[in-house]
């Protein structure tokens, strides 16, 4: 409605005479205020919701805290944990520099996904947001093809991104900033490794290599040598990795309901002050 009251100028802008010419919609004090109840009662639904994940996300954070470093153990587990060390318990991967993609390569259709690292979203891939590449550069290095499970970490520009590959709709392939990280021989189990690089563990490590200065590139030669912890059992890191994978799964269902209750919000708004829609 504003904005067939907004002036064209070099800068769009509403003024005073023309805003005060703006038709209001103006029901009874009584639906004023029944409008003003049903808003306010979603409101404060957001408000909930906003605070429940701050909540669980802080749970998270606590839980990994406790479970990735041996603090708390799951009950039927025991044992030391052992220290690993990344070059000898993985293969890395990454697009090597004569098989670089130019961004002309970059399709916005086809059936084999490019992952670059921005497509990153809360540790998984956003396989919406992702481009493709022609068959040729996918088949062109078979150690970069993703598969379920990969663990991938962004080596350019914002380094130590994390995600997992938990669903592939598509043959997917790398560019040339990103890590595929697989384990040699069941070093450990992928996801429990995956949570480890998304916890405190990995981010002193990444502190430790820029000291104190601003680090744009991951090389391999430093990451190889990334030390961590792990339980003596692959049973016990999947135990662990399930608990905070059910965390995620409840986060991502709260964070889902929160937006879908703000979209319902913006839709009553739309109807009820508008007198579209009126309250009985």
């Amino acid at each position: 409605m504003l904005a067939n009251f907004v002036t064209q100028t070099s800068i769009a802008h509403l003024p005073k005479e023309k805003f005060v010419e703006v038709p209001i919609p103006r029901p009874s004090a009584g639906e004023q205020r029944a409008i003003a109840t049903a808003l306010s009662d979603v409101d404060a639904l957001i408000a909930g919701l906003e605070k429940l994940i701050a909540k669980k996300r802080d749970l998270k954070q606590a839980a990994m805290q406790q479970l990735l470093t041996g603090q708390t153990r799951l009950p039927g587990f025991s044992g030391e944990w052992e220290v690993k060390r990344l070059g000898d318990t993985a293969i890395l991967k990454a697009r090597i520099g004569w098989q670089g993609l130019t961004t002309a390569e970059y399709l916005d259709s086809g059936d084999f996904y490019l992952v670059t690292g921005t497509e990153f979203d809360r540790g998984y891939i956003n396989w919406k947001s992702c481009h493709f590449v022609d068959e040729s550069r996918y088949k062109q290095d078979k150690h970069i093809q993703l598969k379920l499970h990969d663990v991938l970490v962004t080596k350019d520009g914002t380094i130590g991104k994390v995600a997992l590959i938990s669903d592939l709709p598509a043959p997917a392939t790398l560019n040339s900033g990103v890590f595929v990280i697989r384990p040699v021989e069941e070093a450990f189990h992928p996801e429990f490794f995956y949570y480890l690089l998304c916890s405190n563990i990995f981010v002193e490590f990444l502190n430790q290599l820029s000291a104190g200065s601003t680090i744009n590139h991951l090389y391999q030669k430093d990451f190889v040598g990334f030390t961590y912890r792990t339980p003596p059992t692959l049973e016990e890191q999947t135990a662990i990795a399930t608990v905070l994978s059910d965390m995620d799964a409840e986060l991502a269902a709260l964070e889902a309901r929160l937006a879908k209750t703000r979209a319902l919000k913006q839709g009553m708004m739309q109807e009820l002050l508008t007198g579209r829609t009126r309250l009985v």
